[in-house]
């Protein structure tokens, strides 16, 4: 009983690393360490769209993008406005969410009808 207990945890830890990967990457932003926060949102977005965790990867990316804004990182703000877009894409519904509007926002207002006529990945 133990081990299937301890299966259980380990799998949802497992599940839930994106999430807890880019909270970690929020709090080291707000202690103003970009390099670090920025690592971690690129993790957690990685082990995302491994695990096909959809809306952990568009949280981590938004985040990403809102740091590179914060930190004024151009050369990194481009291709995480690309990546945010291209999860974005993947969503057909959705679009009173607070993620998606989000997003939406972040993109410069895009939107979601325009979204779901993309070619889904």
């Amino acid at each position: 009983m133990k081990v299937g207990v301890g299966a259980v945890v380990s799998t949802t830890l497992r599940n839930a690393e994106p999430e807890f990967t880019r909270l970690k990457g929020e709090a080291l932003s707000m202690l103003g360490k970009t390099e670090a926060s920025e690592v971690c949102f690129r993790h957690a977005a990685t082990v995302a769209h491994t695990q096909s965790a959809r809306i952990w990867e568009l949280r981590a990316v938004m985040s990403l993008v809102r740091l590179c804004q914060a930190a004024d990182l151009q050369e990194v703000y481009a291709a995480a406005h690309t990546q945010l877009s291209e999860v974005y894409a993947w969503f057909t519904e959705g679009s009173d969410t607070l993620d998606l509007q989000e997003a939406a926002t972040l993109l410069g207002g895009v939107e979601m009808q325009n979204v779901a006529s993309l070619p889904h990945p």
